[in-house]
């Protein structure tokens, strides 16, 4: 793959990074010559630079709970929680988790953000929190059918799914790929445990719901001294709970974040042998998987959403025991200000 790749930091703290595409012989028939022209903005930085956090839309603005972050060489687990305000630029801080927690599905529906599992300091857990209107609740109702460590979340057409993640931290034997459901208006029904994913066990894959079916892309399975990264692609459609196996990325990528806009996915990051700093958009319509551009920094972990016309993201991983402190806005302009808002 050949790039002309053009990075040029404007003033203050702006960055435009513009690429253009030459030949790419690992995309799927039908690439063309590409190019993409991305401004980025970065706001102020968060108080705690952390990965592993948990995070929403609320009101339009981006919630950040939990995670976690290095300091001396040493990991430690985090119970803060912090709200971003893109119009004033300013980060607030919000009433803490009931106890430091990291790496657990969550998911922002009908303007509150959901918490399942997640874990620090070796134990995985199966509770459910909600926060909504500045303070935590339990919700015993939504406890999960195991313990799930690094599974992934997502709201579709009312519905809350949870795929995939482990349920014995540091045991990459233990990954899953069991698919469940619950409804918020029905909570007392519990769990629905759904037909598996028809592929291994994944965790930290994208996750993303377009026009009504859920996309499934990229992760890690069982395998290596802990794992290695996917390059598959799936289809799951509520509508009749009822998975299809799609043909496989050009690339393996674990530890991306997925944002539908328009009838495309945008991939942001990732890891593979290093931090990466790619955005791809990915067209289930074609299969097809075309470099969209790059970010100003390197990061796995880092989840993006859109509030209203940007698609703002924040932390993150940027190296090995390095988390980073940015929080980035991308601008969007025409068409694709029709993109998804967090449910």
């Amino acid at each position: 793959m050949k790039y002309l790749l053009v990075r040029r930091r404007d003033a203050g703290t702006s960055f435009k990074i513009i690429t253009l595409l030459f030949s790419a012989p690992f995309f799927f028939a039908g690439a063309f010559l590409f190019a993409q022209d991305l401004v980025w903005k970065e706001g102020a930085q968060i108080f705690l630079a952390r990965a592993g956090y948990m995070s929403g839309v609320i009101d339009h603005k981006y919630v950040i709970a939990g995670g976690s972050y290095w300091k001396d060489g040493k990991k430690y687990w985090t119970d803060e929680v912090d709200i971003f305000n893109p119009v004033r630029n300013v980060w607030t801080k919000a009433a803490a988790l009931p106890e430091p927690r990291s790496d657990a599905a969550n998911v922002g529906f009908e303007n509150a953000l959901y918490v399942f599992g997640g874990g620090a300091n070796g134990s995985v857990r199966r509770d459910a929190l909600v926060f909504r209107k500045g303070k935590w609740s339990a919700l015993p109702e939504a406890e999960l059918p195991e313990p799930r460590l690094y599974s992934v979340a997502i709201a579709c057409m009312g519905t809350i799914y949870l795929l995939g993640g482990l349920s014995n931290a540091g045991d990459y034997t233990t990954l899953s790929n069991a698919m469940w459901m619950w409804n918020p208006h029905q909570p007392k029904a519990g769990w629905k445990v759904l037909d598996p994913l028809p592929g291994p066990g994944l965790i930290t894959h994208a996750m993303a719901e377009l026009n009504g079916k859920v996309y499934v892309l990229g992760g890690a399975k069982t395998g290596g001294a802990d794992v290695i990264n996917v390059d598959t692609a799936y289809e799951f459609d509520p509508h009749v709970q009822k998975w299809t196996k799609l043909p496989d990325l050009p690339i393996e990528r674990r530890c991306w974040w997925g944002v539908p806009i328009d009838d495309k996915v945008l991939l942001f990051g990732g890891n593979t042998q290093t931090y990466e700093s790619d955005v791809f958009a990915y067209t289930p319509a074609t299969a097809a998987l075309t470099h969209f551009g790059q970010m100003p920094h390197g990061l796995c972990d880092a989840k993006f959403f859109q509030i209203d016309s940007s698609i703002i993201g924040v932390g993150g991983e940027a190296a090995s025991g390095v988390r980073g402190p940015w929080t980035l806005e991308l601008q969007l302009t025409g068409r694709e200000k029709r993109g998804h808002h967090d449910e």
